[in-house]
């Protein structure tokens, strides 16, 4: 009887497409009549596999799958120890998503919908309980195939791919963020606590290597059965996600980094000394199915305000919490102003608007501030490239709030999104931004030409599972702050 180990198919994977990259590992059978299967694009695919494109993955799977059919002859049970394994769920997560979409894109979605969505909105995790549950309901009719295929996505995905959160990575719909290694003890804390005398009990330990969350509808909700199991695999994932963006490594020298990918993510990344432990931040940008003002909000009234909004005003502040829905509903306004008028767009760091996938025929330019690249100098360029509306991703810092002011004096149009609870907030940061960057002794002055960049305020909201706009108000001239929204009746 052998002893098959996802542990060990592993470490044999790992050496096996080591020895591919040096060596060259024949392939045959169906992957020599693939031109796209050849030595040489296994071996690139082997570079580009985390970037984000699905090819690369395909190629090295079907490596794997082939290794594991015709060299390991894998049998029914051995398979099913793997998926099924009572101390790692893991494997009925995977053989869940796998069975409820083949197509490997939605189908945490769909389960989500069908079996998750409720009790984890209402708990805030999604423990092994309930992954078993969802296993017993979709795989009752597992074929030989579908084992093979589930069990080569957790060997790549412990080899070479991002651990257990690999194929969480990858899915289209409703997962907004995931979270890697942002709670729980570092080793290093740890050892520290056993040495006081504290935390010895194994039940007690917390990780920061078992840390998985993800963001579903503004909501976070804890993974606790999905682990990294050790800090170097947690490190490797981290490594993996930055290692074709272009952005570097990270080191001691450069311990965050900030970065985004061709598929629309926008990745963040930090280690010690930087943060108090290595840890990352994926922020999906293509999550949102519904794109328009009509899509995005339902009622009549609330939406005629917001096509009138867009025809006669010219400064619109989208602000709100973080995950409220700003960026979402800032892309449906860029989206009804910007058919007929020439748009540039100036972020922060990252691109996360991605306007010309939503705009393709618009005459549109991004822009981004860096740390090369200061909020003056990306306006100073962008007013040389004849824009018509402006938007500001964020606008996070004086320098930026100084830059959407000075916007605001040849823009036609001016669109942006900030952390503020209230208007009155906004309007004071914004007026202290002035004062600040000189040239003004008077706080009159400096009032009149932030209101100039604040018109409208429109205050998002996340409620439970769902956004909402909570209420819109109007910057007036003399500086007093009027609602108009919600609409208050009279009589």
């Amino acid at each position: 009887m052998r002893n098959i180990t996802l542990k060990g198919l592993i470490k044999e994977a790992r050496v096996l497409l080591n020895n591919y990259g040096v060596h060259g590992f024949k392939v045959n059978g169906e992957l020599e009549e693939n031109a796209l299967r050849t030595e040489e694009s296994v071996a690139e695919a082997l570079g580009t596999c985390c970037s984000g494109s699905k090819g690369p993955r395909d190629v090295v799977q079907a490596v794997i799958c082939q290794w594991l059919r015709d060299a390991k002859e894998l049998e029914d049970s051995e398979m099913d120890g793997i998926i099924d394994d009572p101390d790692n769920a893991w494997g009925q997560f995977e053989c869940a998503m796998y069975m409820a979409d083949r197509s490997g894109e939605h189908g945490f979605e769909i389960i989500w919908e069908r079996f998750l969505k409720d009790v984890a909105l209402c708990v805030g995790a999604i423990d092994d309980l309930y992954v078993r549950d969802v296993f017993l309901h979709l795989a009752e009719d597992l074929s030989h195939y579908d084992r093979l295929q589930v069990v080569t996505r957790m060997v790549y995905a412990g080899a070479v791919g991002l651990g257990q959160v690999d194929s969480l990575m990858w899915q289209k719909g409703c997962i907004e963020e995931i979270q890697l290694g942002m709670s729980g003890c570092t080793k290093e804390n740890y050892d520290y606590r056993e040495v006081m005398g504290r935390g010895k009990d194994d039940g007690d330990k917390s990780f920061s290597r078992d840390s998985i969350h993800i963001m579903v509808g503004g909501v976070p909700i804890r993974l606790p059965f999905l682990t990294f199991g050790s800090d170097d695999e947690l490190i490797r994932v981290l490594r993996n996600l930055i290692k074709n963006t272009g952005a570097g490594e990270l080191t001691k020298r450069t311990p965050r980094i900030v970065a985004d990918t061709p598929d629309g993510r926008r990745i963040t990344v930090s280690r010690p000394p930087f943060s108090d432990s290595w840890a990352g931040l994926v922020r999906k940008f293509d999550t949102v199915p519904k794109l328009s003002i009509e899509e995005l909000v339902e009622d009549d009234e609330l939406r005629s305000l917001l096509h009138e909004i867009v025809r006669t005003r010219k400064s619109i502040a989208v602000t709100g919490e973080t995950a409220s829905g700003k960026t979402t509903l800032l892309r449906a306004l860029l989206i009804e102003i910007g058919k007929e008028r020439s748009i540039r767009v100036i972020e922060a760091e990252s691109f996360e608007l991605n306007i010309r996938e939503f705009l393709p025929e618009a005459n549109t330019l991004t822009l981004r501030v860096s740390d090369s690249d200061s909020a003056d100098r990306v306006l100073g360029f962008s007013k040389k490239t004849t824009g018509q509306v402006f938007a500001v991703g964020e606008v996070n810092t004086p320098e930026m709030a100084v830059t959407l002011t000075d916007i605001a004096k040849t823009a036609e149009t001016i669109l942006f999104t900030a952390h503020y609870k209230e208007t009155s907030d906004m309007v004071s940061d914004f007026t202290n931004a002035r004062l600040n960057a000189g040239g003004y002794s008077d706080e009159r002055l400096a009032k009149s030409e932030a209101i100039c960049a604040l018109g409208i305020d429109i205050h998002m909201r996340r409620k439970g599972g769902s956004r909402c706009i909570e209420r819109i108000s109007e910057v007036q001239n003399d500086g007093k702050i009027k609602c108009l929204w919600p609409i208050q009746k009279v009589g």
